[in-house]
């Protein structure tokens, strides 16, 4: 068996690269990333988030708390804007939708409020007023979920309440 691997070893000394075939070609992460759709030109997405308690709330703790959920494989970057008030760099594309759209957030027993983040507006700008929830209706018959149903729920909802539709917090609004 060993005169076998020495014949093979002499036969593979003896191959020879083409010019093309020595020419050498390196991807980045990055470059990967762009080409399969899960990366985007130009800078990480970001959000900016409200953790709405009377106590201080860590930017380090905001990371290690919300880092591994909203972006499990690469984490965020979390830099203090405000009383409360943090910049989230999302590692991860696909972290931006979960953190706007997957709410409602949670830190140290605290709400966390989360906008998208626009570079022309300045703190004091957002107003942290809006959460996503989720209701759950029991019993509701099959031929009625659909989305003029969904509506009429809502809107019920509403009234009930008595939040005002597009401002979240109603009446309970802050500022």
């Amino acid at each position: 068996m060993a005169a076998g691997m020495e014949k093979m070893e002499g036969m593979l000394r003896n191959l020879k690269l083409s010019e093309a075939e020595m020419v050498g070609l390196r991807i980045s992460e990055r470059q990967m990333e762009l080409a399969d759709g899960t990366g985007r030109e130009g800078e990480d997405p970001k959000v900016l988030v409200k953790v709405l308690s009377e106590r201080r709330a860590s930017a380090e703790g905001l990371k290690q708390a919300l880092g591994p959920i909203w972006c499990p494989i690469r984490g965020i970057k979390c830099s203090r804007k405000g009383e409360n008030i943090f910049m989230i760099t999302l590692l991860q594309q696909s972290g931006k939708k979960k953190a706007l759209d997957c709410g409602p957030w949670m830190f140290n027993n605290d709400l966390v409020v989360v906008e998208e983040y626009d570079p022309d507006k300045s703190v004091e700008e957002y107003k942290f007023n809006v959460i996503p929830i989720w209701i759950q209706v029991l019993k509701l018959p099959l031929g009625k979920m659909n989305k003029a149903t969904a509506e009429m729920i809502g809107e019920q909802l509403l009234k009930k309440s008595g939040w005002k539709e597009g401002t979240g917090l109603g009446a309970q609004e802050q500022g």
